[in-house]
């Protein structure tokens, strides 16, 4: 995947009013050159809901062997503060030329291993 009109690479978006479940996913070998936004998002505050009556169930997302070339950041993880993001583990990946810090709010479980930005390992 290559392209200024790319946002992401994963997006998975939800928030309180729609509710459900997204778990149990596995990403491996993915090669982006470039993305408009974020690398990675998960985002549980989909159109700026923050509360609602569904609070919906994210995690267990396994990503391993990402390579990414260059975009604003690697993570856009965004929970919400009573029903956090619960485990989302990257492994064996590189994100090249990234220019502005991760954001990762309300997440449980948030591991990288053998992970390099810009050079350096995190």
């Amino acid at each position: 995947m290559s392209s200024a009109r790319l946002e992401r690479a994963i997006r998975i978006k939800t928030n309180p009013e729609r509710g459900g479940y997204v778990r149990d996913l596995y990403f491996k070998d993915v090669t982006v050159g470039q993305a408009a936004d974020s690398v990675v998002e998960v985002a549980l505050n989909y159109e700026n809901k923050h509360t609602g009556p569904y609070f919906p169930e994210v995690g267990t997302i396994d990503i391993r062997g990402l390579r990414a070339g260059k975009a604003p950041r690697a993570f856009y993880l965004i929970g919400n503060p009573g029903n956090p993001i619960r485990g989302v583990t990257v492994r064996n990946s590189v994100f090249e030329e990234m220019a502005e810090a991760d954001v990762v709010t309300d997440v449980s479980g948030f591991e990288l291993r053998n992970v390099w930005v810009n050079g350096r390992r995190v």
